[in-house]
């Protein structure tokens, strides 16, 4: 065990000491903020959206595509990292799919790029800023860990988290905890449903309808299980967002879309050395110059599971939302950027030398574009900003993995201690992680509904961490 100072030996102890009591008294709260409490209500803004959603609405139904969905040849797109392609690698095409089904699908996507301009505005609340996300079910203590966690950072940016409809929306939480969070809840549901045409939105698909009915004007997403390193606010005041207004963070691969969608699309065939695939764990958007790509990114995701899907990934790793929003901006030429430093993947080692990733660590996109934009000698390496654990999920009624050594000793999801994540990532996140869990293990989660032994189980963990 590593040795420690008496100063940290001795708040270790005063720490654990705070999590009994923690326990002890039901007081789930691991800080105090002081901030404005969000709205309670939505429906002022839902009202706003009408008109935009049931023009929109008409355009979707109308521009089905009307041929049979495409079908893949053998296996799915072979996984090949964007750090080891070369100029020479040919675009694969797996798909099959008849001539006559692809003239029809170019028609109906020329057909809905064309009226997509002529909509109502997509509705915002002028010179607004906030972070959108999605929640529901099991996901909804993930994304409070989350949200504690950007809370920890400084960040005052508001937080609207959609949920699909009623059923997922937790009174208990969205009433009672998340409001002194700046946070509030709204359903999806209570604006689709608000037009005659009855339309099934779940999944990946949320992701985008969250976005187009989210009420800023300027949005971070981020996935519900995606936190900061550091306050993020400052994103929307610097390069690259202050010129492209559309800041978009890499996934390890090359890109898998067939060379069938920029046919249906109209647009030239990009290099596959180009850009690698994007991983829609964070974006940056603005709806006031990017909605009629959020509307056609819309219309890739509405018919994404027969249709854009296969498509723009043709089977290959992550297929679903993570491509359609640069597919989009693409296809109505407007501009965007790729963060340009490669993706990280922290983990940790089995006994036998196995590797497993927990998380995808991604860049803060001003450094990135100071050191490969601007050319900037002075930063060897664009830090970390947002850790997207999307393998181990910080759910204390579930959901991340126990590691625990022949000798019963706790080991690290991300496979640094404490030292060394603050020298790395300027904080201990996986410890502020089981911290925020176990601080928030009283709350009343549906999804823990049964479950026993949540508190006690998350104590141990934490503070094994502690004792490392």
């Amino acid at each position: 065990m590593p040795s420690f100072a008496p100063s940290r030996r001795w708040g270790i102890v005063l720490v654990v000491f705070v999590v009994v009591l923690y326990c002890m008294a039901g007081i789930p709260r691991p800080h105090q903020l002081q901030q404005s409490p969000v709205e309670k209500s939505h429906a002022e803004f839902t009202s706003d959206l009408v008109p935009f959603w049931a023009a929109f609405s008409r355009i979707l139904v109308n521009a089905v595509p009307r041929c049979s969905p495409p079908k893949r040849w053998g296996d799915p797109a072979p996984l090949l990292k964007f750090e080891d392609k070369d100029e020479h690698l040919e675009r694969l095409d797996l798909l099959d799919m008849p001539d006559e089904d692809i003239e029809q699908m170019k028609q109906a996507h020329t057909w809905i790029v064309g009226e997509i301009p002529k909509l109502p505005r997509v509705p915002f609340k002028k010179g607004t800023r906030g972070i959108v996300t999605t929640a529901g079910g099991p996901y909804m203590p993930i994304m409070v860990v989350s949200l504690i966690e950007l809370r920890r950072t400084g960040s005052t940016l508001p937080v609207e988290i959609f949920m699909r409809d009623a059923d997922e929306y937790e009174k208990a939480i969205c009433d009672e905890k998340l409001p002194e969070l700046n946070a509030k809840c709204i359903v999806l549901a209570d604006t689709v449903n608000k037009v005659p045409i009855r339309m099934k939105i779940e999944h990946y698909q949320l992701k985008i309808f969250a976005i187009l009915f989210s009420s800023f004007e300027e949005i971070l997403f981020l996935d519900a299980d995606s936190m900061p390193f550091r306050k993020p606010d400052h994103l929307f005041d610097v390069e690259p967002y202050s010129s492209t207004h559309m800041v978009v963070w890499p996934d390890f691969w090359v890109s898998t879309a067939s060379p069938i969608f920029y046919e249906v699309a109209s647009v030239p065939v990009p290099p596959l050395y180009e850009t690698c695939t994007a991983e829609s764990g964070q974006m940056v958007i603005s709806k006031a110059t990017h909605a009629s790509v959020l509307c056609l990114a819309a219309y890739y995701n509405f018919y994404g599971p027969n249709y854009y899907y296969p498509l723009i990934t043709q089977g290959g790793p992550g297929e679903g939302d993570k491509d359609t929003f640069v597919a989009a901006a693409q296809a109505f030429n407007q501009s965007f950027y790729m963060v340009r430093e490669p993706v990280q993947a922290p983990g940790h080692f089995d006994k036998d030398g196995g590797f497993t990733g927990v998380a995808m660590i991604q860049a803060d996109p001003g450094d990135d574009y100071g050191r490969h934009v601007l050319g900037n000698a002075t930063l060897t390496k664009a830090r970390s900003l947002f850790a997207h654990l999307n393998l181990s999920k910080m759910n204390a009624g579930g959901g991340y993995w126990d590691l625990y050594d022949e000798n019963g000793k706790r080991r690290r999801l991300m496979g640094v201690n404490h030292e060394e994540q603050i020298q790395k990532y300027g904080r201990d996140m996986e410890l502020e992680c089981f911290e925020t869990m176990n601080a928030t293990c009283t709350w009343p989660f549906r999804a823990w509904e049964g479950k026993e032994g949540i508190c006690e189980k998350v104590l141990k963990d934490y503070t094994d961490l502690l004792a490392e």
